[in-house]
């Protein structure tokens, strides 16, 4: 008698149990509902909210055109205006290429007349020399008269008585001797003047060539350094120039390379904010699913227990002597079909043993058999929609 109580109490307590387990699959159905649903309305959502973006690229477009030909405008301008320095700067250079030219050939020009006036000055005191030696000349000559005039006046005046007859002196000769002898000497004089005078031209024209030559080439090789100067000048403007250029550029590469890299780091941390609650929701459907399994093998234990005891309820042997478990068997398996119907419409009942002993043995063993196939069927068909429906969501995720 205590075996049979105990064995009601322990198929009281599978119901109970069965009925809290149905009660906990149907939650957990809506619950896996709903979040389908929210799953599918965030996903059309996503879609939606990215292909609703034509309309904004339709008028995004013509602003777009726009903003390109005003940044062609801007180039063209910004080209103009370059163009424009350095025409500017070519003028520069050449007026200053000009101007250092104009100013060497003054200063050349200046030379030159210095080096005039030193020829002047030069040619002024060889003009006096040969003033000079020209007076000088005359003033020999004069006295050269005057001597032959004293000579002629002394021979005329004496008179020389000699016993011997002594070879008379040609004056005449003599005088012409002198005159030759002196003008030997003013030729010769004369001569050396000349040789003297034109020693000094030539050696002045010669340092003045040399002047000029050197002039020549000193004004050439500053005017190659000048034009070499100002070429490089001009080279290392526009290389200059182009780093400016380069510099800007990179700048705005950089500004812009910041900005994709900003926009890419949100949208990263955007898809990882997402990865985490997706992982996180897999997580908690990766433990519903487990729970739910664990759930599945537990009520695959206790349906063994139902069968163990439903069939060993049923042996013919056993029928007389297990009336008392018979009914109790009857009574658990009403209790079974009145906690599936409860688990369908959410509540549990549990009929009263009295209900189970109004009927005869063979109508017991009937109910016995039909609602033991019954409860089998319903039992194994909501764990195996249990378990469907808490992989579903991980299987969509």
């Amino acid at each position: 008698m205590s075996n049979v109580i105990n064995e009601k109490q322990q198929m009281q307590v599978l119901n109970d149990r069965l009925a809290t387990y149905l009660e906990k699959v149907k939650r957990l159905e809506t619950t896996n509902h709903e979040l389908n649903e929210k799953l599918r309305a965030f996903t059309v959502n996503r879609v939606q909210s990215s292909f609703n973006l034509e309309p904004y690229e339709i008028q995004i477009k013509p602003l777009r055109e726009k903003l390109l030909l005003l940044m062609q405008d801007h180039t063209r301008i910004a080209l103009a205006v370059d163009n424009a320095k350095l025409a500017a700067d070519d003028f520069r250079m050449k007026f200053e290429t000009e101007l250092a030219m104009r100013q060497s050939v003054e200063g050349d020009i200046a030379g030159l007349r210095t080096l005039k006036k030193e020829y002047d000055s030069t040619n002024a005191i060889l003009l006096t020399e040969v003033t000079g030696l020209e007076k000088e000349c005359a003033a020999l000559r004069d006295a050269h008269q005057e001597d032959m005039i004293a000579l002629r006046g002394q021979m005329m005046g004496t008179v020389t008585v000699d016993v011997k007859e002594i070879e008379s002196t040609d004056l005449s000769r003599v005088l012409a001797e002198m005159r030759s002898e002196y003008e030997t000497d003013i030729e010769k004089n004369r001569r050396e003047a000349e040789n003297w005078y034109t020693k000094q031209v030539e050696k002045k024209q010669a340092e003045v060539e040399l002047i000029t030559e050197t002039t020549v080439s000193g004004s050439s090789e500053i005017t190659g350094n000048r034009k070499q100067s100002l070429s490089l000048q001009t080279q290392l403007d526009a290389t200059l120039t182009e780093k400016r250029n380069l510099e800007q550029r990179l700048v705005e590469a950089q500004a812009q390379y910041q900005a994709q890299l900003f926009s890419l780091a949100q949208l990263v941390g955007g898809l990882e904010g997402e990865l985490t609650s997706v992982r996180e929701n897999t997580l908690q459907q990766s433990h519903d699913y487990q729970l739910l399994l664990s759930t599945k093998v537990q009520l695959e234990r206790e349906i063994g227990t139902y069968k163990a005891l439903l069939e060993g309820a049923g042996e013919p042997s056993n029928l007389a002597a297990l009336k008392t478990p018979a009914l109790k068997v009857e009574v658990v398996k009403s209790g079974l079909l009145s906690s599936a119907a409860a688990g369908a419409g959410g509540g549990v009942e549990v009929p009263a043993p009295s209900e189970a002993q109004s009927g005869g043995s063979g109508a017991s063993e009937t109910a016995v058999g039909g609602a033991t196939g019954y409860a089998l069927m319903s039992l194994a068909g909501v764990a195996a929609d249990a378990v469907m429906s808490s992989g579903s969501p991980a299987a969509e995720i």
